[in-house]
Formats: structure tokens, sequence, C-alpha cells
């Protein structure tokens, strides 16, 4: 997911704010001390929220199921697959 939205962490956002994900805060969009934190925050998040039944955007597993409350566009899930794929291999 961090290296679609950040574009291998060369955006703007990512460079400035070690934020890989585009991830916002009530003030707009969140900055992190390093990439770890973000990293850390994010994958805590995604586990809690919308990987464990019961977390308010929980709809499976899968990277489809995260898109559903996530970003919801057909071509995101396709990109983060085909990275994971990449990444896999």
């Amino acid at each position: 997911i961090s290296a679609l939205e950040s574009g291998w962490g060369t955006s703007e956002l990512a460079k400035t704010n070690n934020n890989l994900f585009g991830w916002t805060s009530s003030s707009g969009y969140a900055s992190f001390n390093t990439v770890e934190e973000c990293i850390t925050y994010v994958a805590w998040f995604l586990k809690n929220e919308y990987l464990s039944p019961g977390g308010q955007y929980f709809e499976g597993y899968g990277v489809d199921d995260i898109n559903v409350h996530y970003n919801g566009r057909p071509e995101w899930a396709r990109v983060v697959n085909e990275i994971m794929g990449m990444i896999g291999q």
C-alpha cells in the first residue's frame, strides 16, 4: 500500500512528513517522526480496524476486502496486488 500511495517513497508527503500512506489527521495530513513510526501505526490500524472481525471496516482478509472502505477504486486493489506479487518474488 505504501509503495503505491507514496510512489515508492518519493512523494513530497513521504519526504516531508514520513507519511507513506497519505494518512490524514484532524488537522490535515499526518506527520510521523520516522518512516518506521508511520508503517507501524498504519499496520496496527489496518490490523485492528480492517483485518479483525469486529473492526469498524472489516469486510474480510484480502486486499479487495480492505479496499471496500480504504480506497474504493478497483484499480487501487489491482495495483496493490501487483506490487505484492513483485515483492513476493
